[in-house]
């Protein structure tokens, strides 16, 4: 029976699974990476993150023993926005992984925007002006570093190294990406499906510097020899939260998907028109399939972001020692019936959709001295749904559909009572798929679909779901709770005006 092996490469871990054509997971290998934060510069490093994903796939390989035969194909999905350097004739690299929470480039940006590229940007990237997406830090890098002065200079998001990397790292190895990277760049014309040199030209990036298009279903790509799965084809790249929504099968135009990781990123399909959302949201390419059995397609997204979700709830464990791990979340929230007076804003990595306000810091308002533990945590949880079903209903008055469920995933979903008040906030189901690491299961579905061992028909009829949490009786105490929680964030966007100018 053909097995797929799907590659995570995510911003805390790398994950290696292996998945037979059915769906079950048939071994799995992962390990943790680590992140080194500086101010507002956050860096990880390249050339170990490229070794572990080399030793994950070997342990893969051994857990498979003679089964390893049946690997037909290799799908990757990778954080996306993160950038680095390389030489393409020894793999050498030659700059830091520049992650996508990294908030260099605000100065670049009120130079371009002074100069009026700032429409340029928006109309022809889909993205809002922020040092979030890689063109900023292809910036620095290119100032930094001596990646221009090399011939065979390289520069690209994780998933074009690691292609690289799995495809002999030599000179004739293939440096790609597919539209769902590309289209984070902010270097990346969304209508022509193409790198825009007036784009390029505003951040001063060669060309010759970065990768080749290619669809998200890749061909004529596979393992170098010596390698882990010598020869199996690398047959489909897509950015993380893109790969989410298609391995929750969202296949259709206004489904929506929730994943609540180091931060919330909410998409729904646009289907294979551009929308040009208003109020903060963002515009992407979803998948390019060009694959045996399957019509071609280009798909387009709607997203918007939550900077922070998943390391609000690390900083409640790692800073305040309020909980020990994600299982403690309902146990220490549920000893207090509510969230009493206090109000959580999780704004470390600044503001995402629909501010997006690199500047703002997160807080706390509304401790007195009986404030306990507790009401922190379920603040902290109220924050984060609240943020959430802001950009839900953005995402309904641009596709002019109304979501009437979400299929949601990520780590905050171990956490039942974060997933009732996600539902009584946004006043909607919250389905849970089958799979947890819906991002694999993604990149599982399309390398299959890539080498024609399964079409789209037969990828939705594999997803499956788990459970529905419906909106409880408390929508009231919800709608109080958003109201105060908006009065606080007006506050606190005032007091951050005052402290700026």
């Amino acid at each position: 029976m053909a097995i797929i092996v799907a590659v995570d490469l995510g911003t805390s871990s790398i994950r290696t699974t292996a998945y037979q054509i059915t769906g079950e997971t048939v071994a799995t290998a992962a390990q943790e990476i680590s992140l080194q934060v500086i101010g507002d510069r956050v860096e990880q490093d390249g050339r170990a993150i490229g070794a572990t994903t080399l030793e994950l796939l070997r342990q893969l390989e051994i857990q498979l023993g003679d089964r390893a035969k049946e690997v037909v194909a290799i799908g990757i999905t990778n954080q996306r926005e993160s950038t680095l350097a390389w030489r393409r004739s020894s793999g050498e690299v030659i700059s830091p992984l520049i992650s996508w929470q990294d908030g260099r480039g605000q100065d670049t940006l009120a130079r371009i925007g002074g100069e009026g590229g700032a429409d340029a940007i928006i109309e022809k990237t889909g993205l809002a002006m922020s040092p979030y997406f890689s063109a900023t830090k292809m910036e620095s890098i290119v100032e930094t570093t001596s990646v221009t002065s090399y011939s065979d200079g390289a520069m690209g998001t994780l998933d074009s190294y690691i292609i690289y990397l799995l495809a002999g790292a030599t000179i004739k190895s293939p440096v790609i990406t597919d539209p769902s990277n590309a289209s984070r760049t902010m270097l990346f014309n969304i209508d022509s499906l193409s790198f825009d040199e007036e784009l390029l030209g505003l951040f001063s990036i060669p060309r010759r510097l970065l990768p080749e298009i290619s669809p998200t279903t890749i061909s004529e790509v596979s393992v170098a020899k010596g390698l882990p799965f010598s020869g199996v084809a690398i047959s489909s790249v897509v950015g993380d939260q893109q790969a989410s929504l298609f391995g929750q099968g969202r296949f259709e135009v206004g489904a929506t998907k929730v994943t609540h990781g180091t931060g919330t990123f909410i998409l729904s399909n646009a289907g294979t028109i551009r929308r040009r959302p208003h109020g903060g949201l963002l515009e992407s390419i979803g998948w390019q399939i060009e694959a045996p059995d399957t019509p071609s397609e280009t798909i387009y997204v709607t997203e918007g972001t939550v900077f922070t979700s998943g390391s609000a709830v690390r900083y409640l464990r790692d800073n305040l020692s309020l909980i020990s791990n994600y299982d403690e979340i309902d146990k220490v929230a549920n000893e207090v019936k509510d969230s009493d007076t206090v109000t959580f804003i999780p704004s470390f990595s600044g503001l995402g959709t629909p501010y997006w306000r690199r500047d703002v810091g997160a807080a706390i308002y509304g401790l007195s001295a009986s404030t306990k533990k507790g009401h922190i945590v379920r603040a902290c949880l109220e924050g984060i749904a609240v943020r959430t079903t802001q950009v839900i209903e953005q995402m309904e008055a641009t596709l002019d559909e109304v979501v009437t469920s979400i299929t949601c995933d990520g780590g905050l979903t171990r956490s039942n009572l974060y997933l009732q008040i996600q539902a009584d906030q946004s006043n909607r189901e919250i389905v849970l798929p089958n799979v947890a690491e819906s991002s694999s299961y993604g990149a599982f579905l399309l390398g299959a679909i890539s080498v024609g061992v399964l079409d789209k028909a037969g990828a939705k009829e594999l997803i499956q779901f788990r459970k529905t949490i419906t909106p409880s009786n408390k929508s009231f105490s919800s709608n109080q709770r958003r109201q105060r929680f908006e009065k606080y964030m007006e506050r606190h966007l005032a007091k951050v005006m005052v402290t700026t100018s």
